[in-house]
Parts: structure tokens; sequence; C-alpha cells
């Protein structure tokens, strides 16, 4: 049951993350540029923001897969 689990949690991580890669301008429309990101990733900062949030959904749920957050979790 436990793989079952991660598996679902892995494909709606996934799903998020590419979610927010392909739709970054609407996500910035909706939400408003943030001032932190444009000052520190430059121009487009925020943008770029999304972007990384998704790569960072996506590795955070590969992470949760094969059982590296376990400890996070306190499976």
């Amino acid at each position: 049951m436990l793989i079952i689990y991660r598996l679902l949690l892995f494909i709606i991580f996934v799903a998020f993350g590419i979610y927010f890669i392909i739709r970054s301008e609407p996500m910035v429309r909706l939400f408003g540029r943030n001032d932190l990101a444009e000052r520190y990733l430059g121009s487009g900062g925020s943008y770029n923001f999304w972007k990384l949030l998704g790569i960072l959904f996506i590795i955070l749920g590969a992470l949760f897969l094969v059982g590296s957050l376990d400890f996070a979790f306190g499976y």
C-alpha cells in the first residue's frame, strides 16, 4: 500500500511541477510579479521563479518516491 501512496504523490508532484513550468505566464498574471525574484533572478525573474518552483516540485516528488524523505514524514 505504501508504494501506491508514494507513486500517487509522485504523479501529483510531477503534474504540479510540469504545470508550473509550462504555465508560468498565467501564474505571473494571476499572482503578480515577485519583487524578490525580480531583484535576485534579474529581468523576467518572476517567470523563472515559477519554473524553478516547478523543478523543485519534480525533484521533491522523486525524492519522496525513492524514500529519501522518509525522515520528514516518519515512515
